[in-house]
């Protein structure tokens, strides 16, 4: 099986071109799914064997990293998603019922599965909201079902860059200018009575 990568920069679709090509291993036969890691320069393909093999590919080389058996009856890899942040990803089976793997890319290890109720068959979809922590798995069925999976603890917001988030005390930061307006009254009390007419 070949791996092809092209690329098209949107200022000059003209540079379109087959750049190379990545043959895989024996038996690494027709990748249906695929997930990448931009940040961490790889991406992970999902065949179409018995049972599924996920293959690591290194992007800035186009060399095979490693590759990961599934275990006996998680078949067909048709869909995937990723969390890359996390260091997770997730591969839909085309087994009745489906299953969702969950693979760990650090060092390409079976780090659970997940056996959809009866009838969620064949996983030919699946996108992700890892921020949130649930990804959704679309079956080949009529009519089709939509299965939603929580695979981890939604992501917390970002702290400021270079900043460090603390409590607020409102009140300690409305003292002073509570304690200067009450300076400034007093003031203007004194020279209302400094200037005011004497009998």
């Amino acid at each position: 099986m070949l791996v092809c990568v092209a690329t098209l920069p949107m200022a000059n679709a003209q540079t379109f071109a087959r750049v190379g090509a990545l043959p895989l291993n024996p038996g690494e036969n027709y990748l249906r799914s695929a997930v990448i890691d931009v940040d961490g320069g790889f991406a992970y393909f999902g065949t179409d064997a018995i049972p599924g093999i996920v293959v690591k590919v290194k992007l800035s080389d186009m060399t095979r990293v490693g590759a990961l058996t599934l275990n006996a009856g998680e078949n067909q890899l048709w869909s995937a998603v990723v969390d890359a942040a996390g260091g997770f990803a997730y591969f839909g089976t085309s087994t009745s019922p489906g299953i969702v793997v969950k693979v760990k890319l650090s060092d390409m290890t079976h780090a659970g599965a997940l056996t959809l109720n009866l009838g969620e068959n064949t996983l030919g979809s699946a996108v992700i909201d890892a921020a949130g922590g649930f990804a959704y798995f679309g079956t080949l069925t009529s009519p089709g079902i939509v299965v939603k999976i929580e695979v981890g603890v939604p992501t917390p917001p970002a702290a400021p860059v270079g900043g460090v988030l603390s409590p607020v005390d409102k009140l300690a930061i409305v003292a002073p200018y509570l304690s200067l307006l009450g300076l400034v009254g007093a003031v203007l009390a004194v020279a209302v009575v400094k200037r005011k007419p004497r009998n």
